[in-house]
């Protein structure tokens, strides 16, 4: 029943991911109407894909008062990304890191306040170096190990977790398989439902704004471009999960 039910989301949102979901018409950004900024630019370039940049959840944070002035990051990780740095050397430093915050049973607010490094970092491993390398029981583990950090901290970036647990499937234990595919099926489907949910509203709101005679600041006219794209992102992101997951 419920590989019915995702097979009809998949079909769906495949339908409705072609005529982005018949919102209306997006007003081309111009200078006047998006502000012209590394920052911004940056960040668009990111929107322009949902694959790039990374889509971190603040699901253990969005209660903490202050949280933007709390948050705590990790120092760089020396070699990530490199790929002359064995997996093994990356993945033993990286989770050196990740579990000088962790504690083994309930989550401290400690790793509350680390949370978006603690993504940043079992993401970008994940990205850049286990899903680059053959796929063996050692390599599954090392999988699973991120992907049990990753659903702690309710991460939504499907795309890289879809892509690493397909990657090592027939390594990886498959009462955990079944389980991070569950996890990223659910979470497609909550990202599909908001998405058509949402995204009607947040191109009018963009448009009028672009085309008010009083359109607002930059700031106001940036967030809301920005909040539409990642809604389109969202509903091309929940697509993806589904073809790949349940082809």
């Amino acid at each position: 029943m419920k590989s019915l039910k995702y097979f009809i989301a998949s079909f769906l949102i495949i339908i409705q991911s072609c005529n982005f979901f018949n919102a209306p018409e997006i007003q081309k950004p111009t200078n006047e109407n998006i502000k012209d900024s590394k920052q911004v630019r940056q960040q668009l370039d990111w929107m322009t894909d949902f694959s790039s940049g990374l889509n971190l959840s603040g699901y253990l944070v969005k209660d903490v008062p202050d949280r933007q002035q709390k948050v705590k990051y990790f120092d760089h990780l020396e070699g990530l990304g490199n790929e002359n740095v064995s997996w093994q050397d990356i993945n033993r430093r990286a989770l050196e890191m990740i579990n000088s915050v962790i504690k083994e049973n309930e989550i401290s607010d400690q790793e509350r306040l680390y949370t978006y490094s603690i993504q940043s970092v079992s993401l970008d491993v994940l990205r850049y170096h286990l899903i680059k390398n053959t796929p063996s029981i050692e390599l599954a583990n090392a999988v699973s190990k991120y992907m049990d950090i990753l659903l702690r901290h309710h991460s939504i970036d499907l795309d890289i977790m879809t892509d690493a647990i397909i990657h090592v499937k027939g390594f990886m234990k498959k009462k955990d398989y079944e389980k991070y595919k569950e996890y990223l099926l659910d979470r497609a489907e909550e990202f599909r439902n908001k998405s058509a949910e949402n995204i009607e509203s947040a191109v009018n709101e963009f448009n009028d704004l672009a085309k008010s005679s009083e359109p607002g600041t930059a700031e106001d006219r940036n967030n809301k471009y920005l909040n539409m794209r990642k809604i389109e992102n969202n509903s091309k992101e929940a697509a993806y999960v589904f073809s790949k997951l349940l082809e």
